[in-house]
């Protein structure tokens, strides 16, 4: 059985990036932020804004939410990126939440802080011209609202999201997916809240025999580089599986993408010794044997329309490829949840 309850006590381990227990989260984070929002850059471009539910507010911004934040690595990576967004995490985890929200608070305060000392030295700097004695200085210009002051937590489970339908515009799932005991109660949440014509977007294990080897027996038992039961190999989930979860819900899988890992021999070594910590090195490939990214749309009227007329991804197929992972020590340190 898998166990999620290992990200209750993290606490401030979430955002340990060097040597922490979802250190491996912090060096995927570049990859996974770079695909969804190339995915979201794509799919909305030249959209305007769909019109929301009755009673919804937040109109004139996009929606984002991403299901199963952790600590929130990647909303803040997120709502960095996407300035003009609101982003909005939930977990199930309070404390992981509380985490979440301490972290984003942290990083406003130090934001506003600099803001008002650059205005201190720029008050301080010397004119070449010095105004009449009568006149006043100008009033400096509000400052741009920063981007995490968009970002918002909830303690929610995903298979009871505490939204209105068709509130988002996208729904993330990062290193989710296979946490899941039940799939289908999940996209069913995750299809009520995305919009019309909405994208989801995730990263995910496959289930495979090379997923088992390197994600299970390596990771877990071999190596230990995750606590047992971090991951359950009955839970990942084939391309193939979420195509037919997405057809049945009026969603189209439109791109998968292989996700290749390798991690510094020597940092490996180091890891086991007790002498130092991994470094792990994340890139696309062809493969979609053990992880992969992918992106689904969701209809604008009926079964099977919508979405942004896109082939699928090559790696659509590929469930049971076992080849082209050399590296051994590859992505089994990519730590679970956010």
């Amino acid at each position: 059985m898998i166990d999620n309850e290992i990200y209750h006590g993290l606490d401030n381990e979430w955002w340990n990036t060097t040597d922490g227990p979802v250190a491996g989260l912090h060096q995927m984070n570049p990859i996974r932020v770079s695909y969804f929002c190339e995915r979201m850059a794509q799919h909305f471009a030249g959209e305007p804004l769909a019109p929301r539910t009755a009673g919804a507010t937040h109109a004139g911004r996009r929606r984002l939410l991403d299901v199963g934040c952790g600590g929130g690595i990647l909303c803040e990576a997120m709502a960095q990126r996407l300035p003009d967004w609101d982003v909005v995490g939930v977990d199930i985890s309070a404390p992981s939440v509380a985490v979440a929200r301490a972290h984003a608070a942290a990083q406003l305060s130090q934001a506003r802080q600099q803001h008002d000392d650059d205005q201190q030295q720029q008050q301080q700097q010397p004119h070449q011209s010095s105004p009449p004695p009568s006149s006043s200085p100008p009033p400096s210009p509000p400052p741009a609202p920063h981007p995490l002051s968009r970002l918002s937590y909830e303690v929610a489970s995903a298979y009871a999201l505490p939204f209105e339908s068709g509130t988002f515009d996208c729904v993330v799932m990062s290193d989710v997916l296979e946490h899941l005991e039940d799939l289908e109660a999940a996209m069913d949440e995750v299809a009520r809240v995305l919009r019309p014509g909405g994208l989801f977007v995730f990263d995910t294990f496959n289930r495979t025999a090379l997923s088992w080897f390197l994600g299970i027996f390596c990771a877990q038992t071999l190596f230990a580089f995750l606590p047992d039961h971090t991951h359950v190999w009955s839970l990942f989930v084939k391309p193939s599986e979420l195509e037919a979860l997405f057809a049945s819900r009026a969603m189209r899988l439109h791109d998968t993408r292989g996700l290749f890992v390798f991690a510094n021999p020597l940092s490996v070594l180091g890891h086991l010794t007790g002498l130092g910590h991994v470094h792990m090195h994340f890139s696309f490939g062809s493969s979609t044997a053990v992880q992969y990214f992918g992106s689904a749309t969701k209809g604008q009227d009926q079964l099977g329309e919508g979405g942004d007329g896109e082939e699928r991804g090559e790696g659509l197929g590929e469930e049971d490829e076992d080849v082209g992972w050399v590296q051994v020590e590859s992505g089994q340190q990519q730590q679970q949840q956010q």
